[in-house]
């Protein structure tokens, strides 16, 4: 495929995608305000703490095999035997992993001493569900039932959230069900959209093909683990050290820089595919280095006017017992940037089977946010999470750019690039923390006019683009 044709498959995919994925995480963010104002900051970070468990739990339970689904049936989509046999593999192990998991969970649970723990047990079922099914769906190439899949999951657990909260008026902990529902509706919804039950028989079982998917997604747990602790540690220390209600403080905080996340994710998972279907092509490499300098250069403006317009929202979408987040919405869109990078970069790496390397390097990345988080967090307090967040992030990404660009292609970023990125968010944050009105009035006209000046290649390209479409 051409460079312009794999733009536009680029393109196409990520519009699909933002359909199922940003549209529900808009709505559940325009409800923030609700749900601060009749959250208590306990319950809140309770509720913060209880999903974090649940993401570390999958990690291990799902032993990564809804990536290797992705993997393997993306690139033999085009083969219906070799569809049919690796889905049955895949699929099996993962619910000989399930039944162990809810086996020992039953076995263990007189040891757990808190009301939420069967929570625990059905929300790392349901999730998987929803991975293995949505991830199947995509590796056949139907973006569309991915899309709406995840967008049927998250529609229904903010019904439901708006429903025993608002209406019902139940407390805070019935939203846990909620988070349990809403994947089982999704993954129920790829599974009959996709007719997934004719990718399932049982003589297609192939056992060594099983250990090669195994030896793909092993090293991967790991490397989610490390993610957990990058993501999610901080916020394990500073319910431990400071108390629940600062985490609750973190956990609204986070959501800003979350929906940033969103966006990419998006993104992402329809850049994964085609780094995976042109990599090795003619061109392919060139086509990525560019693409990523491209979209890096569009979340630098991203980070610089999310946090050049956070003045002015912040009041509006949370309730003034929280005001205490305020300060740390500007560590975390930084350190999301260079999770972006991260994400950037990582499929060149999962293109050459190298999990092994990608294990390694966030397994480093989580040491370093745990030891700044454990010596911050008595002197700085809750600022200890973002600043060991930000810290992980940018040695991972640095340490993945100079690996890629040692091994397989060269990034044109330049140092015109770094010193403008640097600057742009050097005087924005300033504004953001001066507090004055005018000062950040005039950041925000500021963030605008960098926009268009550093992204003029892209716009100028894209306005020649529509101008030809127009002429036909």
């Amino acid at each position: 495929m051409t460079e312009k044709a794999n733009n536009k498959t680029l393109i196409k995919n990520t519009g699909i995608i933002a359909i199922g994925n940003i549209s529900t995480k808009l709505i559940n963010f325009l409800l923030l305000p609700l749900y601060t104002s009749l959250i208590s900051t306990e319950d809140y970070g309770t509720i913060d703490l209880l999903s974090t468990y649940t993401t570390l739990i999958l990690a291990v339970v799902s032993l990564q095999l809804y990536q290797a689904v992705f993997r393997f049936v993306a690139v033999d989509r085009d083969d219906p035997e070799k569809t049919k046999s690796t889905i049955t593999t895949i699929f099996g192990l993962s619910f000989i992993a399930a039944v162990v998991y809810a086996i020992s969970f039953v076995i263990l649970s007189p040891f757990f001493h808190f009301r939420q723990k069967w929570y625990l047990l059905f929300q790392v079922l349901a999730n998987i569900y929803l991975l293995m099914t949505t991830n199947a769906a995509r590796g056949i190439g139907d973006n569309s039932v991915y899309a709406l899949s995840n967008f049927f999951s998250a529609a229904v657990t903010l019904v439901l959230n708006v429903l025993f909260l608002v209406v019902l008026r139940l407390n805070a902990m019935t939203m846990l069900w909620a988070y349990i529902i809403g994947p089982v509706a999704g993954g129920t919804m790829a599974f009959v959209g996709k007719k997934l039950w004719r990718y399932f028989s049982i003589s297609q079982f192939n056992l060594t093909h099983a250990k090669e998917y195994l030896k793909y997604a092993a090293p991967l747990v790991p490397n989610e683990l490390s993610w957990w602790v990058v993501h999610a540690s901080d916020r394990t220390i500073i319910s431990a050290v400071l108390g629940v209600a600062f985490n609750g403080l973190i956990a609204v905080a986070s959501k800003f820089s979350s929906i940033y996340t969103t966006v990419f994710s998006v993104f992402n998972t329809a850049w994964t595919e085609q780094c995976v279907l042109h990599f090795n092509e003619e061109g392919g490499k060139k086509y990525i280095a560019e693409t990523i300098v491209t979209v890096t250069r569009l979340f630098v403006c991203v980070t610089v006017g999310i946090v050049a317009f956070m003045p002015f929202v912040f009041p509006i979408m949370v309730d003034s017992k929280y005001d205490a987040a305020y300060g740390l919405i500007p560590l975390y869109m930084a350190a999301v940037f260079f999770n972006v990078l991260i994400g950037l970069i990582s499929p060149i790496y999962l293109i050459n089977n190298e999990t092994g390397k990608v294990a390694t390097s966030t397994f480093a990345a989580a040491v370093i946010n745990i030891v700044v988080d454990l010596a911050l967090v008595k002197f700085i307090g809750m600022y200890a999470a973002p600043i060991s967040s930000l810290c992980a992030y940018l040695v991972i990404s640095l340490w993945r750019l100079w690996d890629v660009e040692k091994r397989y292609l060269k990034i044109p970023f330049g140092k015109a690039f770094l010193i403008a990125s640097v600057t742009a968010f050097a005087i924005v944050t300033a504004g953001y923390y001066s507090k004055i009105l005018l000062i950040q009035i005039i950041c925000s006209v500021f963030a605008c006019l960098f926009a268009v000046l550093f992204n003029r290649k892209l716009l100028i390209s894209m306005l020649k683009a529509i101008k030809v479409k127009r002429g036909k």
